[in-house]
């Protein structure tokens, strides 16, 4: 497919390239592959104002793999036209994704020296994506009461203001988890 490649990215006749030394066409790709990868600042919309499910929505998308996503991503992050920004924006969202989750490390169960990975081209799990939209749902259902009339009120909560309730409500149940376990120890000891 190298011939193909370097063909269609420089306007090129594939009779041409077909003989060409590996070598050559090894260059060519270098030169297809820097291009790809290059990203041009743009201008990018305020994050930090997402709703909890714009949050849940990159999440998933950057997890599934940018090579589906990577539209969606810079839409929701910014306005453009060109691929190298939409590739800034979506670098940026990750960026930012992995600050939200370092702020709120206790809520995601983050430990303390587990490393949460700022690398930004994140190695594709299959079917990771779908995996996360299960946990975020199970985590929209244990906050809408299982009522799924109350999912669209939560998603469109601001972001902080779900993430901050959530911590204190998590924060409160272990409160009380260890209360219990001090008053079964108590029983045992008497």
């Amino acid at each position: 497919m190298w011939p193909t490649i370097v063909a269609t990215a420089f306007n090129a006749p594939l009779n041409a390239l077909t003989d060409a030394p590996e070598e050559t066409l090894e260059l060519g790709l270098g030169f297809v592959v820097e291009l790809l990868s290059r990203k041009s600042e743009c201008a990018t919309r305020n994050l930090n104002e997402l709703t909890f499910g714009d949050f849940i929505d990159l999440d998933v998308w950057l997890i599934d793999g940018l090579d589906k996503w990577l539209h969606k991503v810079a839409n929701k992050c910014g306005q453009t036209e060109w691929a190298d920004e939409a590739l800034w924006l979506a670098h940026e969202a990750a960026r930012w994704r992995n600050f939200i989750y370092k702020q709120y490390k206790e809520l995601f169960a983050i430990g303390e020296y587990e490393e949460f990975s700022e690398k930004f081209d994140i190695e594709h799990v299959p079917n990771s994506g779908q995996e996360q939209a299960r946990n975020w749902m199970q985590v929209l259902y244990e906050l809408s009461n299982d009522n799924v009339l109350n999912i669209d009120p939560i998603t469109n909560l601001p972001l902080l203001e779900a993430l901050n309730f959530m911590a204190m409500r998590k924060e409160r149940k272990q409160k009380e988890l260890e209360q219990q376990k001090q008053n079964a120890r108590k029983l045992k000891l008497a």
